[in-house]
């Protein structure tokens, strides 16, 4: 994905026994595109289940780009939806894109479904660091 999306950024999270735990990504060049609209982003997660593997946990970041479409711009696979996977997603966000500068130059507001995993990943990460943000 990172070889055919440059500046899209993955990260594999594997226990101790080897076995996968979480996927993030970041995709660079959808966060490029709607720069514009980014000072309203959505954070939200769902399920996924597969009889095979399990039940896992989507979470999204996602906005809307210029032409009013949904944009992902960033997404994790979790085997929970809790404040540590939120916080992981939202911190691999921050590290591969200039989503911060520009968040903090234009104010930000994050729409959420104020579950107290977000809320709490947002209080920890986001309030912190970009203090003119409403969720």
């Amino acid at each position: 994905m990172e070889e055919a999306n440059p500046g899209t950024t993955c990260y594999l999270k594997v226990g101790a026994d080897n076995k996968f735990e979480a996927l993030y990504i970041t995709l660079k060049q959808q966060v490029n595109m709607v720069r514009s609209a980014m000072h309203i982003s959505s954070l939200d997660g769902g399920h996924l289940k597969n009889g095979l593997y399990g039940t896992y946990q989507v979470l999204c970041i996602s906005t809307y780009d210029g032409e009013n479409e949904l944009c992902i711009l960033g997404f994790a696979l979790v085997p929970s939806e809790n404040s540590l996977s939120y916080d992981e997603l939202l911190e691999h966000f921050l590290k591969h894109t200039e989503a911060e500068e520009w968040m903090k130059a234009k104010g930000s507001i994050i729409i959420t479904d104020r579950g107290t995993a977000i809320t709490s990943s947002i209080n920890r990460l986001i309030s912190q660091r970009l203090p003119d943000s409403f969720f």
